[in-house]
């Protein structure tokens, strides 16, 4: 009586209820598994991918790699044999996962306690019985159906990401390929469905690969439309979770533009906080999203049998060495599990922040982030040149300013654009012409307007800038070079060094003389060659790592001839949000803009969707 109660109540419930359930049944234990299982993962392998992946690029003689470009890099045979590599890789991986959470659920369900070294030796002892070897492709059909189970997840962790125009346009025009891959993909699809208790037959009942399928399709059998039901609300549930995530960010956001009042800081550095939190987010999808959806698999599965859990039948896990396990210290292997679980995320958390800095795969057009080089500063809001416009370029998020430098007449390195002091300070005196202690109090912002503020802007040095900068932003330093100020650029190279900012600075001039001056004071400092008009063979030139292009010059021929030099193109000066759009989209590595705000909308709106960024614009009542 008592089980056919507990049967009853057990079909009345929510099939999603009974997921969330059993995860909680599963305990402590179940959690920490899956932290270091996943999080050491990421640590281990992500270092050794991006080796890889650098290595096979330049084994197919790639230093960038576009769109157009991308069928000759997967036809080399290094990058065959590094894709089957991490294919197998993953698959296994994947595998081993499945069947840890299978043997974990299993246990919990039929009110069985088992450690971390448990779910360990139970999930590969069924990995090697039913997946491993000859039986790779069971574990693959495995992969596949949980990746199948989770498309809004997939969607959303490849969102963000540039997929090559010639691409869609391939099988947009083609009805034939089109037509194939709906086929494919609805074979796939039901190939999956009719497999997708597997896991679970292997785990329960110790069952072989080909007799768990067996069993599986006949479970199936008039379930069809409940089971594809559950993995669409499934699926619903999740880019629902999304979304809230998302929403509460933007409502973080709503608070510090109105209760706060900080809408001073503008739309970009809130894009820039929304961008930085999805690729957390993203993490934890990865980590959460598989254990999750296998446990609402489980939860139908235990539905379909009827199995009310008061019996805990023979299984693979019941047969290997859980006995001797069991007396292993359960306090010793969570503390170091919490341990290896801190230190994997410190890891994580190192490399999330270094990609911050700069994107792993910068020479990859397809993830390529296009920067912002702010013009002299923020000078759309502040008088350019300034410590107040470079403040307001930090503030905007920026990468890089961009500034000019010049030599007084006694030898100090002051930015300033113009070799005359009159367009911006009132004096008609040429800056060689003068001694720093001459012009360190000239009123240099009160030409830009009226506000208090401007009118005490004055010249800074380059030293107060690389002080002000280091660790807040990088400088793209450009040299402009006459004979009056022959020792410019050697004392340049002097503060880069002082400073030990080579990493975070680029020196830029239209004097290829000077360029080659600091490639032999100094290698390690990038340098880019300021190029009013672009035609010609210019890409090949030595001592060059960018090019500063004037933006009337540059498409994506261009664009392409340059990477593919292994060299970087930014471009002067974009201040219009319809062109910004058309060199983000054509894979430029930064804009030059006097509208950082702007620019930082630009290139950061494809991570913040469609929805998000008009939520964004109506907050600050654009």
């Amino acid at each position: 009586m008592k089980g056919k109660k507990k049967t009853k109540k057990q079909h009345r419930s929510n099939i999603f209820f009974d997921t969330i359930a059993l995860i909680k049944k599963s305990g402590i234990n179940f959690i920490l598994f899956e932290m270091v299982y996943k999080l050491g993962a990421i640590a281990v392998f992500y270092p050794l991918f991006l080796f890889g992946f650098e290595f096979t690029l330049k084994r197919a003689g790639f230093k960038y790699l576009t769109n157009d470009y991308v069928y000759l890099y997967f036809r080399n045979p290094f990058t065959i044999l590094f894709l089957i590599i991490i294919f197998f890789l993953a698959v296994t991986y994947v595998t081993i996962d499945i069947c840890c959470i299978a043997v974990c659920y299993d246990a919990a369900y039929h009110n069985r306690k088992i450690s971390l070294l448990e779910i360990f030796r139970g999930g590969f002892s069924l990995y090697k019985k039913r997946f491993s070897g000859k039986k790779f492709f069971s574990g693959l059909s495995m992969v596949l159906i949980l990746v199948l189970s989770n498309v809004s997840a997939v969607v959303y962790l490849f969102s963000g990401f540039n997929i090559p125009s010639f691409v869609t346009s391939f099988i947009a025009e083609n009805s034939i390929i089109k037509a194939v891959l709906i086929i494919l993909s609805v074979g796939i699809v039901l190939y999956c469905i009719v497999n997708i208790f597997v896991v679970n037959f292997a785990a329960y009942d110790g069952e072989k690969t080909k007799t768990a399928r067996k069993k599986s399709r006949s479970m199936m059998k008039h379930r069809w439309a409940k089971t594809i039901l559950a993995v669409i609300v499934w699926n619903i549930l999740v880019m629902a979770v999304i979304y809230i995530v998302n929403f509460v960010l933007l409502g973080l956001i709503w608070a510090g533009v109105t209760v706060l009042n900080k809408i001073q800081l503008g739309i970009a550095i809130y894009l820039a906080v929304f961008k930085n939190a999805l690729s957390v987010i993203k993490i934890l999808l990865l980590i959460t999203v598989l254990p999750f959806c296998f446990a609402m698999i489980t939860s139908m599965f235990y539905r379909f049998r009827g199995d009310t859990g008061s019996v805990f039948n023979t299984s693979v896990f019941a047969e290997e060495g859980t006995h001797r396990s069991r007396k292993s210290n359960l306090t010793v292997q969570r503390t170091v599990a919490a341990i290896l679980t801190v230190m994997f995320t410190g890891i994580n958390i190192f490399y999330i922040v270094r990609g911050f800095d700069k994107n792993p795969f910068h020479n990859v057009e397809m993830f390529s982030d296009t920067m912002v080089m702010a013009h002299r500063g923020n000078s759309y809001n502040a008088p350019e040149n300034t410590m107040l416009a470079f403040e307001k370029a930090v503030l905007a998020t920026a990468d890089y300013i961009e500034l000019d430098v010049h030599e007084t007449k006694d030898g100090e390195i002051v930015v300033m654009h113009d070799s005359n002091l009159k367009r911006t300070t009132g004096i008609n005196k040429y800056i060689w012409d003068v001694t720093y202690e001459e012009i360190k109090d000239v009123d240099a912002g009160s030409w830009f307007g009226s506000d208090e503020e401007f009118k005490n802007c004055r010249i800074p040095t380059l030293k107060e800038v690389l002080k002000f900068a280091k660790g807040r932003i990088k400088l793209n330093i450009e040299i402009k070079l006459s004979d009056n100020e022959p020792g410019l650029v050697k004392k340049v190279v002097a503060l880069i060094e002082e400073f030990k900012v080579r990493n975070d600075c680029v020196v830029t001039s239209m004097n290829y003389e000077a360029l080659k001056e600091v490639k032999n004071l100094d290698k390690d400092i990038k340098t880019g060659y300021v190029l009013s008009v672009a035609f010609g063979s210019f890409y090949n030139i030595d001592n060059v790592d960018a090019f500063s292009i004037n933006s009337g010059y540059v498409e994506k021929g261009v664009v392409d001839a340059i990477h593919n030099r292994g060299k970087e193109i930014y471009v002067w000066t974009i201040n219009g949000e319809n062109r910004a759009e058309e060199l983000t989209m054509m894979g430029v590595d930064a804009i030059i803009t006097d509208n950082s705000e702007m620019a930082r909308e630009v290139t950061y709106k494809r991570y913040s969707k469609g929805l998000m960024f008009n939520v964004l614009s109506y907050v600050f009542k654009r």
